[in-house]
């Protein structure tokens, strides 16, 4: 019976060979369900109705040194129901073979789908005192009675990932000597230009001469691109160790807030030199940058803050998410009370902000008298107000005594 499962990117069909320990080999494959329903089938799932999807395969295998050949075919078949439509079919075939260079071809059809594959493949002898399995890409089941090889994964046959997902490697190592607790390992995540973006060492528990080693790595802080895991394996009781890896890639799943239009405006949350460090990357390191940026701040707050700010604050030279009070609008959100003085005969018009459930005060002041306040000073609990400078800036030159006590008086009563 077919899995029936969903996987990322599975618009196509691919095929996975992968080999293990005595010469055994699995092909996987995934195919589509959209790919093998006639109309009157895809009507009936409409409708409500299951419907009993078959198709037909071949596998071929030549051996390349002494023409040697296998052949395996038979039919798989499964039921869809109206909630699997979108699913993928996903099963294998298993074959025992002995060491060399095959080719191989692997075809599959019914009387809506007519695909097929051809590649090689390499079984390499066990001469080695410590060897693996290939390396196989899943994902944990959403049940517990999927297993493959009587642990809970479900391979995703194609190596494509998106940036929500977490890589689940999955391997299988021979010769270890139980005689020690421990072995090493060491994971690795390489990008393109051979950085390690993920490494990680550990000490694993040994309990017998076969096991399975697993590792999960989250995908969240990497960009689009092509990566090789790699995976190295010491065991100091034998003194055998080896080096396996396997491509995969990342693509982003659609993301509406990177179409939304202020998405690339970061420069209203962080500092200058931020920005600028920000501003030096290539257009496809700024994407990365921007996923993980957004992951951490709420787009929508700050689209909603950059609007208000424009509609309280802009002047008709100047927007309001550019001016003084817009930028500390941006990142602080709004006070729980403004407090505006206008101009009066000893000083410049000025207002005070208060945020009373975070215990500070902000004063604003048109010192330039265009129409964009600057901020001059922040009030927190136990400051000192004899700090001259923002009344200087609020009132230069000459001022009357009593208005600069009288102002003094109400911040601090404030």
């Amino acid at each position: 019976m077919l899995l029936l499962t969903y996987l990322f990117f599975s618009s196509t069909p691919v095929v996975e060979l992968y080999c293990f320990d005595d010469d055994y080999i699995e092909l996987w494959y995934q195919i589509p369900i959209t790919l093998v329903l006639s109309e009157a089938e895809q009507e009936t799932l409409r409708l409500g109705d299951s419907v009993l999807v078959s198709f037909e395969y071949q596998f071929n295998i030549y051996d390349v040194s002494n023409n040697d050949s296998a052949h395996i075919e038979g039919t798989k078949g499964t039921y869809i129901t109206t909630e699997q439509e979108d699913k993928s079919l996903i099963d294998y075939i298993s074959a025992s073979l002995y060491s060399g260079n095959f080719h191989y071809s692997f075809s599959m059809n019914n009387s809506e789908y007519d695909t097929s594959f051809i590649d090689t493949f390499e079984i390499l002898p066990d001469t080695a005192v410590l060897w693996s399995s290939d390396i196989v890409f899943g994902r944990k089941p959403d049940r517990e009675d999927i297993l493959f090889h009587n642990f809970p994964l479900i391979p995703t046959v194609k190596s494509t990932f998106s940036d929500q997902d977490t890589l689940l490697a999955y391997l299988e190592l021979y010769g270890l000597i139980p005689d020690s607790l421990y072995y090493q390992v060491q994971y690795q995540v390489i990008d393109s230009l051979e950085h390690t973006v993920f490494a990680k060492r550990e000490q694993r528990l040994k309990y017998d001469y076969i096991q399975v080693d697993t590792v999960d790595i989250l995908l969240a802080d990497l960009i689009e691109g092509t990566y090789s895991y790699r995976i190295t394996v010491q065991d100091s009781a034998s003194g055998g160790s080896f080096s396996s890896s396997k491509k995969f890639s990342i693509e982003y799943l659609y993301d509406e807030t990177s179409l939304m239009p202020f998405y690339w405006d970061i420069q209203y949350l962080m500092s200058v030199a931020d920005y600028e460090n920000f501003s030096r990357l290539s257009h496809f390191e700024k994407r990365g940058y921007l996923k993980k940026f957004w992951l951490k701040e709420n787009y929508w707050l700050f689209e909603r803050r950059l609007l208000e700010a424009d509609a309280e604050f802009s002047t008709h030279t100047l927007q309001g998410r550019d001016s003084e009070r817009g930028k500390y609008y941006l990142r602080n959100g709004p006070p729980d009370k403004i407090e505006d003085k206008p101009i009066t005969s000893w000083g410049r018009p000025f207002e005070i902000w208060y945020y009373y459930t975070l215990g500070y005060r902000v004063v604003f002041c048109d010192k330039m008298s265009d129409g964009n306040p600057e901020l001059v000073k922040i009030f927190r609990a136990g400051d000192d107000i004899g700090d001259d400078q923002w009344l200087y800036d609020i009132a230069p030159g000459t001022y009357r005594i009593e208005d600069r006590i009288q102002l003094e008086e109400r911040i601090e009563e404030e």
